[in-house]
């Protein structure tokens, strides 16, 4: 059902600036009202993904991968991910169909989510060790600097502008679940490089995340 909000002298139809609301209705109502503003609201065509997947940026990733083409050093040009291998990807596809270019993206986005793995560790050590001595209500701030969602790596990729431990938690689970799904794309995706090089970009938004 939709649900309006007012902007200003506007009303904003929240089912239509989000994709899926389930779940996260009250923080798209709250970044509207305090985050919007009518003018912008107005001119462009807003869209909002709270808890955000790669497939929702990647018209921003492609056109960033457009002008930044990745260039890769160091070619391996024989694939033993799977079972059906090792497969020469140098001379022609291999047999689940992945190309030279696609299986360097994903040794890229491979790499891409090892660096990663050290940070996520400490960060939810240091979480978890917080939401046992002081529990998950305990009120945090990002800073006076950060009064806003989007000021932030948290507040960019969740929409939630994290006030208590509670949503440090929802935030940080939110980015392990995704790269969880990040690792098993860096063995079995096999389709567009350029899609693969945008799962690597996204690696590196929930890195800020996580330092966050």
């Amino acid at each position: 059902m939709a649900k309006q909000v007012q902007l200003g002298g506007s009303q904003v139809d929240i089912s239509r600036v989000c994709r899926d609301l389930r779940g996260v209705e009250h923080l798209v109502e709250e970044a509207v009202r305090e985050d919007w503003q009518e003018n912008r609201y107005l001119q462009f065509d807003e869209k909002m993904y709270p808890f955000t997947d790669a497939a929702d940026v990647w018209e921003w990733d492609s056109f960033l991968l457009g002008r930044f083409s990745p260039i890769y050093a160091g070619v391996q040009d024989t694939c033993a991910d799977c079972p059906l291998g090792p497969c020469s990807v140098g001379v022609g596809l291999g047999r689940c169909g992945l190309s030279l270019e696609s299986y360097q993206a994903r040794l890229s986005l491979r790499r891409a989510c090892r660096g990663c793995v050290t940070q996520f560790v400490d960060s939810r050590e240091i979480l978890d060790y917080a939401l046992k001595n002081f529990g998950p209500q305990q009120p945090v701030s990002m800073g006076k600097g950060y009064e806003r969602s989007d000021y932030t790596a948290i507040g960019v990729l969740t929409g939630q502008y994290a006030s208590s431990l509670h949503d440090l938690d929802m935030s940080l689970s939110y980015a392990e679940g995704q790269l969880a799904r990040l690792f098993a794309a860096s063995v079995s995706a096999t389709g567009d490089p350029m899609r693969i090089e945008a799962l690597t970009l996204h690696a590196g938004s929930l890195l800020f995340l996580s330092m966050d």
